[in-house]
């Protein structure tokens, strides 16, 4: 298996430390937070058997742990950044499986990262997509397990072609998942993939940061997402969404983190919270 560093792509310190094969930072923090909300004591907002063994398989993460011991305001970002990360990946939950009630029979998870939806909520063919390290790293980590997974450049890549190539019916209802990605993609590419996505019989399940929510970013929470390498770079507001959506005919409902918690997430009431994304369904 190859670990050569991908082309035109910017490396942190830590990429160049860690083989690519074993993925983003990023979705290893997110995965150990699911893992952390796993073994809670109590009501929990949701459960994910799968994180701790993918979260766990970014040495990177041993750095975050020893800084959470030592320093509290490190060790309080993370707390609260538990409860934001998991409200939302609960709520996409709650959506993805109204789909496939709904009949949707294909879902497609994009900048999949260590998203495990597949094996806990069944129901349809499942599709990921990824960068092709992240897509290796997770066949090594997960090994066969009936998901499709597809090596693909969000950034450049016609995904619906790829898609099809891989075994995607065009002509079957689909789902399409983006959560935690359309930030770091540019304003115009993001614009063209929902577009690209949202004709046919289709669902869109997204969420993203709103220009506000950007502005009330810590120093502290700055500088860490700078070392993490993936830094959010594109803020939409629910009216930007909800005009792209509708010129391709979709209706666009949109939930904020209050809306989450009173819907989908209730054992989150009383938790503390970092900075949130808002969670969105088109179709």
């Amino acid at each position: 298996m190859s670990t050569a560093l991908e082309p035109g792509r910017r490396y942190t310190l830590a990429d160049r430390l860690v083989p690519p094969w074993r993925g983003s930072l990023v979705a290893a923090i997110n995965a150990r937070f699911r893992a952390r909300e796993t073994e809670r004591p109590g009501p929990r907002v949701l459960e994910d058997p799968y994180a701790l063994r993918l979260g766990g398989a970014h040495p990177a993460l041993r750095i975050l742990e020893w800084a959470e011991g030592r320093f509290p305001a490190i060790a309080h970002m993370s707390e609260a950044q538990i409860a934001a990360h998991c409200v939302r990946h609960a709520s996409l939950d709650g959506l993805v499986r109204e789909a496939v009630r709904d009949g949707f029979r294909q879902v497609v998870i994009i900048g999949a990262g260590y998203d495990m939806r597949s094996a806990r909520i069944g129901g349809a063919r499942w599709f990921e997509v990824d960068r092709p390290p992240m897509v290796r790293g997770k066949d090594r980590l997960v090994g066969p397990d009936g998901v499709t997974r597809v090596g693909a450049d969000v950034r450049h890549d016609r995904l619906l072609e790829r898609l099809v190539a891989a075994g995607l019916d065009p002509e079957v209802p689909t789902c399409f998942v983006a959560e935690g990605l359309v930030h770091y993609l540019p304003r115009e590419r993001v614009f063209e993939l929902l577009v690209e996505l949202g004709t046919g019989r289709r669902r869109v399940l997204l969420s993203w940061i709103e220009p506000e929510m950007s502005r009330r970013v810590t120093s502290t929470f700055r500088e860490v997402v700078r070392l993490l390498g993936e830094v959010p770079r594109t803020f939409f507001t629910r009216a930007e969404l909800t005009e792209t959506f509708a010129s391709v005919g979709l209706r666009f409902q949109a939930w904020s983190y209050a809306e989450q918690v009173e819907t989908f997430a209730p054992a989150a009431a009383d938790r503390r919270v970092g900075l949130t994304q808002e969670v969105g369904r088109a179709g």
